[in-house]
């Protein structure tokens, strides 16, 4: 299919920043006309309410994706080197953003210094999600670039089995504790190196004295609330449980993108890269429904298109070695990118231009943030069992 008539291709003109705002103000679009237009109602209308806005959120942002990505996924050859490598060179990038929260994390714990833009724990998991426009980060320095480049040159299969980015704000005892054994845990291999060459391992021994008072308020809620419901239970022993018919969860998967794409996308450009993208997926899992296998063939295309010596490990299992001489070569590659990466941070820095939404937006964000929103009333109740006013004021 001919896409030089595809509608949403932005001006080339546009700057970066331009065309940030450009994704950002149509990614809205998409969200509304989901939200209002008629004539999705008859097809929400079979699922559960409660998942539909979910389902909304995930299908625009799926349709951005793809028509950023139009010309990779048209040309599927160059999908790794193009796409790939491109956007892996900036989550690599931004490990090291995540390491600097996770210290201030560590210090605001501790009591040791306030952050304005942080009232409770669990923002910290927010700003984390919300990576590269937080604000309050010091600047990334040369030397943090090179323990990065040389974590890289390690060739660490994390990069492979740690890919969960909910983990790099996580706190809890797991992922603070030294383990002696030499095994992976749940605190990054990338955090330890970083601790080790740059003299910050002491943070994870800081004590936790603003989670143990958000705790505390959490436990007085809890008691609360397991008193009031004895109570009434006493009182008020619940009828007999009947099920009533539940609607099914609406979720998006591959067979929900291609059958809403079929039914309600007239540009005939995104059905067809719906199409590739979803066949793609369903190749994959069709070979195999083994989660290892799907590294495995990733990295023989990798290997594939590799242009210097990759060489393998000695007595080691043939599909590990495989998997980490792929890493190796995609790790090389990364480490060519990351001082253009660095480049244009510092750039923008300077400029003092933020990419996709302001801060203004990200703190009213940060407001209804699910984390949040479960523990702020049980917190603030916590607080007015206390006789303390309902704020974060402790």
């Amino acid at each position: 299919m001919n896409f030089d008539k595809f509608k949403y291709i932005p001006n080339k003109d546009l700057s970066h920043i331009d065309s940030i705002i450009y994704y950002e103000e149509l990614k809205k679009s998409f969200i509304n006309d989901l939200k209002t237009n008629e004539k999705y109602k008859a097809y929400f209308s079979k699922y559960d309410p409660t998942s539909i806005e979910s389902f909304i959120l995930q299908y625009a942002e799926s349709k951005i994706h793809l028509i950023q990505c139009y010309t990779v996924y048209l040309d599927k050859e160059n999908h790794d080197k193009e796409y790939v490598y491109k956007e892996d060179t900036l989550e690599k990038f931004n490990m090291i953003k995540q390491k600097k929260l996770w210290d201030m994390q560590l210090l605001w714990r501790a009591e040791k210094i306030k952050i304005k833009e942080i009232d409770v724990s669990y923002d910290f998991q927010f700003w984390g999600d919300n990576i590269e426009a937080c604000p309050f980060l010091s600047p990334i320095t040369e030397e943090e670039v090179e323990v990065l480049k040389e974590y890289l040159k390690q060739n660490e299969l994390e990069f492979i089995y740690f890919s969960n980015t909910d983990l790099w704000q996580m706190h809890s005892e797991m992922i603070r504790k030294d383990d002696d054994t030499g095994e992976i845990t749940l605190y990054p291999l990338f955090y330890r190196m970083y601790d080790e060459r740059l003299n910050t391992g002491d943070l994870k021994n800081l004590p936790d004295i603003r989670g143990q008072k958000e705790l505390h308020y959490l436990i007085l809620n809890s008691e609360k609330r397991n008193k009031i419901y004895q109570t009434e239970m006493l009182k008020n022993p619940p009828p007999p449980y009947v099920p009533t018919p539940k609607k099914e969860s609406l979720y998006l998967n591959v067979d929900k993108i291609m059958e809403y794409a079929n039914l309600y996308e007239k540009d005939p450009h995104f059905v067809e890269l719906a199409k590739i993208h979803c066949e793609d997926i369903k190749e994959i899992a069709s070979n195999n429904n083994e989660w290892d296998f799907a590294y495995l063939q990733k990295a023989v295309k990798l290997l594939g298109e590799a242009d210097i010596p990759v060489y393998m490990q000695p007595n080691a299992n043939w599909r590990l070695a495989l998997i980490k001489c792929a890493q190796q070569y995609k790790n090389e590659v990364i480490i060519k990118e990351i001082d253009n990466v660095f480049e244009e941070y510092k750039m923008f820095a300077e400029m003092k231009i933020s990419s996709g939404k302001s801060l203004e937006e990200l703190m009213e964000e940060k407001k209804t943030y699910f984390l949040r929103k479960i523990a702020e009333p049980s917190i603030f109740n916590g607080r007015e069992i206390a006789g303390e006013p309902r704020d974060y004021n402790f």
